[in-house]
């Protein structure tokens, strides 16, 4: 009989997330429940999600905490003597997202947590400080809903440890992530992206003629993340793929390539769409995109981690409205540039566009083993979760 994994996931769990999580592989070997808690813990978010033709059938919705009682005496997951393993990725952010993590303590189960985010995140003291002051106060007055977030993270996690709510094991990616985990139990492991590279080297597919890809976000067109903290998107897309429109083409032009849309997961293109003047738009191949291309532009992407994986130069960018307001998206993509000894570009400035082919590939390795993995040798997440899960 296999060994029972619950996985408790606070958003919408979709056919791209059992692909990242690599639970195919997982399934193998253990029993696996999925619990998408997102309209328990973020109900407004639902509609930042695309409808999907099909969820995997190990996915289980519920929309209360009966719900969730129910289904674990039906399924016998509440018996405290069953040797169940949980996969945790809930935060307390909010009442909800704590009594989860409540629940999740008083099944007297061995938690697992991650902490693999694969990405760079800046912090204030990045900043001079008079800059760290306009930010904050710009934060308060101008970005409010972040500002509240902020604040209700910071009062959930003194509520998370007043409630003793603790993790028994976390994976963890990277040298700079690893520093913060003094005085827990650790395990190694890689970034979601870095490992579905491992897995998929030998497969991708290599183009006649060489691209630009451009690694599109869900926002102005769709809700995006910003979307969580009940906030607009800093572009409008009335602006936004207008001046796209013009960056795109005086860099067709200059490097003689066509410009390709890897669309991000919550996004729903059609394959030539209008907003972005006809040109391809390639949902779930982000990999391989950029694999056979020239040069790869990003606000802020995850998927950054192929084109440092495969030596692709970088074009990080903004617009003039993202630069008016000056939070937090503004920063995120300038000091994501900088970390890999780039400079952000703002696309509505006249601005020649000079070197940016070039890369420092000193920065791409030491960008990797920060933030995708510092393992010694090349090993996929799910045979390092499952040597773990194993174990008694």
């Amino acid at each position: 009989m296999k060994q029972k994994v619950i996985i408790f996931y606070p958003f919408r769990f979709r056919n791209y997330d059992y692909d990242r999580f690599e639970i195919k592989y997982l399934e193998k070997f253990f029993k696996i429940y999925i619990f998408d808690l997102l309209e328990i813990i973020h109900p407004h978010f639902n509609k930042a999600y695309t409808k999907e033709k099909y969820i995997p059938k190990n996915v289980y919705k519920f929309k209360n905490f009966n719900e969730i009682k129910k289904f674990l005496i039906i399924n016998n997951l509440h018996t405290k003597n069953e040797k169940i393993k949980i996969l945790n990725f809930v935060s307390s952010v909010n009442i909800n997202s704590l009594k989860i993590n409540i629940l999740i303590k008083n099944l007297n189960c061995k938690i697992f947590g991650f902490y693999n985010p694969g990405n760079y995140f800046w912090k204030t003291n990045d900043l001079s400080i008079f800059n760290r002051l306009s930010f904050t106060f710009s934060q308060i007055l101008r970005d409010t809903p972040r500002f509240i977030w902020n604040l209700k993270v910071r009062f959930f996690n003194f509520l998370n440890n007043l409630f003793n709510i603790k993790i028994d094991l976390i994976f963890v990616a990277g040298k700079e992530y690893l520093k913060s985990m003094k005085g827990k139990k650790v395990v190694e492991i890689n970034s979601w992206d870095y490992s579905r590279l491992i897995r998929s080297k030998k497969k991708i597919k290599s183009y006649k003629k060489k691209i630009i890809t451009f690694l599109d976000s869900p926002g102005p067109l769709f809700k995006s993340d910003s979307y969580l903290l009940k906030r607009k998107n800093d572009e409008s897309a009335e602006k936004t793929y207008p001046s796209l429109n013009i960056f795109f083409k005086i860099l067709e032009k200059k490097y003689k390539a066509k410009v390709v849309i890897a669309a991000h997961p919550k996004t729903k293109h059609k394959k030539k769409p209008k907003y972005f003047y006809g040109r391809k738009v390639v949902h779930g191949n982000s990999l391989e995109l950029i694999f056979n291309s020239k040069l790869v532009v990003t606000r802020n992407s995850s998927a950054i981690t192929y084109a440092i994986e495969y030596h692709k130069p970088l074009l990080f960018i903004y617009t003039d409205e993202i630069l008016e307001k000056k939070n937090l998206g503004f920063y995120n993509i300038y000091f994501l540039a900088k970390e890999l000894g780039l400079n952000a570009l703002n696309i509505n400035s006249k601005k020649k566009i000079n070197n940016i082919l070039k890369l420092n590939k000193n920065k791409y390795f030491s960008f990797k083993k920060k933030y995708f993995s510092s393992l010694n040798k090349l090993t996929t997440n799910h045979d390092i979760i499952k040597k773990e899960l194993e174990k008694k």
